[in-house]
């Protein structure tokens, strides 16, 4: 039977396959969110042909006009783009305060991923506000004496 999950993904452009793969193992009330147009577009039409249920909405993650509250929020690159504005602080915080809101508990998870913060600058971005949960560790290179990633993922959840 399906099992009830509800998974809302804000990074359509990065993240669909996620939602398709979950909507395949039988979850439901999947939500893919992005602010362009044609990116919900295209992944309708990805979601219609391979017969998925999975519900695509237009939002901005800056003045969401979402009411439902989700199990897990997925993001890929969605935070990334926002800090690369001039008012990277106040949308930051605005950002912030839209997952806070949209976690329907404090046993829901927050996944963000980026190319543009380590771990460290994650969790003084989101540490105050959220509790860190888990990290996905990634291939590691060295360069210059130093070693890293060029993608960080941690999961959260709302303290």
């Amino acid at each position: 039977g399906a099992t009830l999950f509800k998974l809302v993904d804000y990074s359509l452009f990065f993240f669909t396959f996620e939602c398709f793969l979950q909507a395949k193992k039988g979850f439901k009330k999947l939500v893919g969110v992005d602010y362009s147009v044609p990116s919900i577009e295209l992944a309708k039409k990805i979601a219609e042909k391979k017969e998925l249920d999975i519900n695509f909405l237009q939002d901005d993650i800056l003045d969401s006009k979402l009411n439902d509250k989700f199990d897990l929020i997925l993001d890929k690159g969605t935070f990334d783009a926002i800090s690369l504005s001039e008012d990277r602080e106040s949308n930051q915080r605005k950002y912030i305060e839209t997952v806070l809101k949209l976690l329907s508990n404090d046993s829901s998870f927050f996944l963000i991923t980026s190319c543009n913060y380590n771990g460290e600058e994650l969790n003084r971005l989101f540490g105050n506000d959220f509790k860190f949960h888990s990290e996905i560790k990634y291939p590691t290179f060295r360069f210059g004496g130093q070693e890293g990633s060029t993608v960080t993922s941690y999961c959260w959840q709302r303290k």
